[in-house]
């Protein structure tokens, strides 16, 4: 198993909800994954703090524009991917498509 030590960020970052540093493979990476904030929020999402929507044409393909509606922010867009389980967004977020965002 990687070894691991907490470290922080200020400000808006994809590592907001904490970010942890790990070994793998002799190279050091971080990751929100394993952080105690990142499990409380995967825990609120599997507990229905969300809601399914639908991308709009305008909005497909721009997690940073679904993020700034539904946060207020464009800076949380990995938050939309990671809740949809997406990779990719230039080849996801059709217009159409179905889409958990949090409830407001």
């Amino acid at each position: 198993m990687a070894s691991k030590n907490s470290i922080l960020f200020s400000g808006p970052t994809r590592y907001s909800l904490g970010a942890e540093l790990y070994d793998h493979k002799g190279r050091t990476i971080i990751s929100s994954v394993g952080s105690a904030d990142f499990d409380a929020a995967v825990i609120e999402i599997l507990n229905g703090a969300v809601q399914l929507g639908s991308i709009p044409v305008e909005f497909s393909n721009r997690p940073d524009l679904i993020s700034y509606v539904w946060f207020g922010t464009p800076m949380l867009w990995w938050q939309v991917m990671i809740m949809n389980n997406l990779f990719d967004p230039f080849e996801s977020l059709n217009s159409g498509d179905p889409i958990l965002v949090t409830k407001s």
